[in-house]
């Protein structure tokens, strides 16, 4: 029977809570953890400075509950670790059901979402769900919801946490669910001037000669004040929002979706690495290169011609990618799904992307193809089996791009040595530049000063 815990960021008596609890008591244990007030918009805020406060109370459906002083994301850590040191470690931990929706790229500032994100971080897979109203009277759906988002949490693991919408419509309303991305921010907000009341005024007065004013000569707003003439309170601002309409537009994300009548669900991963830019920036690195090993996977490995050693020089040849920053690609044939990418390989890289290959060559992959076509890329090394059909399909590919090739001819191979020394011929008679790994890693370990002589005489050694 799974554990969940619950948390949430409208407090521990929020009817949304209740009604979560309630649907997930027939399907598990159930902890409660939710701050004793409100706390929207604290993001993954944690208290770091000052005390929390947490006592034990009585919840229907739950097995547990706490109320705590802290943010939804301290109610996360606090849950998990209460629960873990009980020997229940969570399963599943959800957040919610918030009022008021969290979309767009606003879900930036939702503590709804950042208890789900701990969550995440702490390895428990994890669901935030919203119900777009500040004044919700229909959780139905999104409750109908929960036993698919856990089977497809449990397909994705704890790296990446579900965000869900849902309208605050009857069943009968809703249009149906959308898995899409977030769209733009929801609200056009800007700081509004609130007038002061007339009776909080603060009349300027004298202070004593040498003596700071009571507001210790400086303004709120931390400008410098002037000694012995009092001090004003600094001016009141308000956030003031209009709701941004996105129903109708067309556009494919959640916004949009969510104002024409549809649930939603948006997964997020918990790395807030942006791969593309992670690809574009070490590229700059390395003579901007990159490189592609082609299947290094055993079964592959182990049918080439001197397969042994194949794999030898494909985890030196990785131990010298990761030392030179260079990013790369690992291809797995798409027809031998369970195949695994030796971790021998894996392991030293510093950057790295694996793809399923459908066709002989590795750009056939239309993910890949897009970025390589959006890439400035000029250099690109090429490793991996087989020597005359994968390599040299891709190889030709890139030459037809305009992209410098290099193949290291000892960390590619074929069934067999004609078939390998062949395929080497040809490609260096249309262009590319064959050497060694040892060779290349030396000449890129000189040109960007990543790698001395030392570092690859121990790596290939």
């Amino acid at each position: 029977m799974p554990r969940f815990l619950v948390v949430n960021d409208d407090g521990i008596e929020s009817e949304g809570l209740r009604v979560l609890v309630r649907t997930l008591s027939p399907r598990g244990e159930v902890y409660v953890c939710a701050p004793d007030g409100e706390r929207s918009a604290t993001a993954q805020s944690v208290t770091l400075f000052g005390d929390i406060t947490a006592r034990e109370i009585s919840f229907k459906n739950a097995e547990k509950a706490w109320a705590v002083s802290g943010t939804p994301a301290d109610c996360a850590k606090f849950g998990i670790q209460m629960l873990e040191d009980a020997g229940k470690r969570p399963d599943i931990l959800f957040a919610g059901i918030n009022k008021g929706s969290n979309a767009g790229t606003d879900i930036h500032y939702s503590g709804t979402v950042g208890a789900a994100v701990e969550g995440g971080m702490s390895g428990i897979r994890s669901i935030a769900l919203s119900v777009d109203s500040w004044d919700p009277t229909d959780f139905q759906y999104i409750c109908d919801m929960i036993p698919e988002l856990m089977e497809i949490s449990s397909e994705l693991g704890s790296g990446t946490v579900l965000n869900v919408n849902a309208p605050d419509l009857p069943i009968w309303k809703v249009k149906g669910t959308k898995i899409l991305p977030m769209g733009p921010r929801t609200f056009d907000d800007r700081l509004e001037e609130k007038p002061r009341d007339p009776q909080e005024e603060i009349h300027e007065e004298k202070a004593p000669d040498g003596a700071e004013s009571s507001a210790g000569g400086r303004l709120t707003g931390g400008l410098p004040g002037t000694p012995g003439t009092g001090e004003k309170k600094g001016t009141v601002y308000r956030y003031q929002g209009i709701h941004q309409d996105h129903s109708g537009s067309g556009q494919n994300n959640d916004l949009a979706a969510l104002q024409d009548g549809y649930a939603v669900i948006t997964p997020m991963s918990v790395d807030l690495t942006d791969r593309d830019a992670l690809i574009r920036i070490m590229r700059r690195d390395g003579g901007k290169v990159l490189c592609f090993i082609i299947d290094p996977v055993d079964t592959v490995l182990y049918d080439m011609w001197r397969g042994e050693k194949l794999k030898e020089n494909l985890i030196a040849l990785s131990r010298a990618l990761g030392r030179l920053g260079v990013y790369t690609v690992l291809s797995t044939p798409f027809y031998r799904r369970g195949d695994v990418i030796d971790p021998g390989i894996t392991r030293s890289l510093d950057g790295y992307e694996t793809v399923d290959r459908i066709g002989f060559s590795l750009l056939d992959t239309p993910d890949l193809k897009e970025k390589m076509a959006a890439s400035s890329e000029k250099r690109v090394v090429l490793a991996g089996g087989e020597t005359h059909v994968e390599v040299a399909a891709a190889a030709m590919d890139l030459l037809d791009r305009g992209i410098k090739v290099t193949i290291l001819r000892d960390c590619c191979s074929s069934r067999s040595k004609q078939d390998h020394e062949a395929a080497i011929e040809l490609l260096r008679d249309r262009g590319c530049e064959i050497t060694t790994s040892q060779a290349w890693a030396a000449e890129t370990g000189r040109i960007t000063g990543r790698m001395g002589c030392d570092a690859f005489d121990q790596i290939f050694r």
